[in-house]
């Protein structure tokens, strides 16, 4: 039973390679290798962000504003993400298309651009996103955190000392 297997996957490899058809980006797998990895990243970033939101971060993005629902931050990342498959899409097709350069460095390049700059944004936001969460605490009566740029300033209020205010 196997010899049969495997003697009909090997006939349908080769029937199927020697077609006439285009190849198309969608039957790629090292394609879909890249669009995991920008999808992850995305999505990595989307949630990162909507967790620090509930902690009592800000936002840095502009288009955003400083304090967005996640509902917000999940559409944007969405309609960012089309935007990224488009594009990896259009690059595979103008890059490997239907005759794939025989110089392994643009092949390389058609395959991982878009996801490697996808990366080294939506990544590095996340992964930041991720290790402030760790660090801010949540807003409460007793605690709140202030976020300025990268750095943050925690002020912490003690109950014994209610009439002198906010302590660093």
């Amino acid at each position: 039973m196997r010899k049969l297997i495997v003697l009909a996957l090997t006939i349908s490899a080769i029937t199927g390679s020697a077609s006439a058809e285009p190849r198309h980006w969608y039957k790629d797998p090292k394609w879909w290798v890249g669009e995991a990895v920008i999808v992850g990243a995305t999505m990595a970033d989307a949630n990162s962000t909507c967790r620090g939101l509930q902690r009592g971060g800000t936002e840095q993005n502009v288009i955003l504003g400083p304090h967005p629902g996640c509902g917000h931050v999940y559409a944007l990342e969405a309609s960012a993400l089309a935007s990224y498959t488009a594009l990896h899409a259009l690059e595979w097709r103008l890059v490997i298309g239907d005759e794939p350069d025989p110089k392994l460095g643009w092949r390389m390049f058609g395959y991982a651009s878009v996801p490697v700059v996808v990366l080294a944004i939506h990544g590095s936001a996340a992964i930041r996103n991720y290790s402030d969460a760790g660090r801010t605490p949540p807003n409460t009566a007793t605690g709140t955190a202030i976020r300025i740029g990268h750095q943050e300033e925690v002020r912490t209020e003690f109950s014994s000392r209610v009439g002198e205010g906010l302590v660093r």
